[in-house]
């Protein structure tokens, strides 16, 4: 499997992080969700609402469960934005699985990670996977300091400030090497909900940024 994931990498050209996604996704559509399989095989859905769907039954405490869950969301997920398909496969986890619903946050933090690769063209490529909270203090501070090192014309653009912030958290902690903290972080994400679902007028789901 390892090699598998690291030939279609270096052959499509995109991280190994990209693949094991690719292939988890086909795995659960094969194994778990045949109806879904075929409404992407048939243009009716896209790969990103599949791979909600097909997050979701993995994410099920008991696999028997993923026909419900597919019956639950399927037939509304071509006209849904992916923000309500998301919302909906969660209601639907809820639903179907609340005795999940502990293990799935406890297995959401766990797999928390960082993968490195090779770009096709030889570059390097480091990607961070976690919380969605989380995942947007780290961006929030990347960009900040990226827009520092612009501001003050030591960069071109913010992404290059992004990376050369990133390799300066590095530099610095291979100085000290100190063991990492892990207090409580700021929170870094922004919600947007509309101003109808805030007033009780409709259930659209919210949707994070940042």
């Amino acid at each position: 499997y390892e090699d598998t994931r690291l030939e279609l990498a270096l052959a499509l050209g995109c991280a190994e992080s990209t693949i094991s996604d690719r292939l988890e996704v086909a795995a659960a559509l094969d194994e778990l969700l045949p109806a879904t399989w075929a409404a992407l095989a048939r243009g009716e859905l896209n790969f990103q609402k599949a791979r909600e769907i097909a997050l979701g039954a993995t994410r099920l405490s008991d696999p028997s469960k993923a026909s419900a869950l597919e019956a639950r969301v399927l037939p509304g997920a071509a006209q849904s934005y992916l923000p309500e398909l998301r919302e909906t496969v969660a209601r639907a986890l809820l639903a179907l699985d609340p005795e999940g619903a502990e293990a799935r946050e406890t297995h959401r933090r766990k797999a928390r990670r960082a993968v490195k690769s090779r770009t096709q063209d030889g570059d390097g490529y480091v990607g961070l996977t976690g919380p969605v909270e989380q995942v947007a203090v780290i961006w929030t501070a990347l960009t900040h300091g990226g827009g520092l090192l612009k501001a003050t014309g030591q960069v071109d653009t913010l992404d290059q400030g992004r990376f050369d912030t990133a390799l300066d958290w590095a530099i610095s902690y291979l100085e000290a090497l100190h063991i990492p903290g892990r207090g409580p972080a700021p929170v870094g994400a922004t919600i947007i909900v509309k101003a109808s679902t805030l007033a009780g007028q409709d259930n659209d789901p919210a949707e994070v940024v940042g």
